[in-house]
């Protein structure tokens, strides 16, 4: 599927966008002590609702494929 990314360095964030379904997955790593804090923020329409499950689903191993990167760069 066609999506669009963004980075928006001013926020420090980035956005995925699928551009058939609408959705925005927004991603905002920032530095927490020694470790990484990870804020995620889906918006999708409210047409698109029934996908909010795949949606959590995707992100975490996603969340899963980050930390084993992470940890091995470590």
């Amino acid at each position: 599927m066609p999506q669009k990314l963004r980075v928006d360095q001013a926020y420090e964030r980035v956005t995925i966008s699928c551009q058939v379904f609408d959705i925005d997955i927004v991603w905002q790593l920032a530095e927490a002590g020694t470790s990484t804090s990870i804020n995620l923020n889906v918006t999708l329409p409210e047409r698109q609702a029934h996908r909010l499950d795949g949606q959590h689903q995707v992100i975490e191993e996603s969340l899963r494929r980050l930390t084993t990167l992470a940890e091995a760069a470590s």
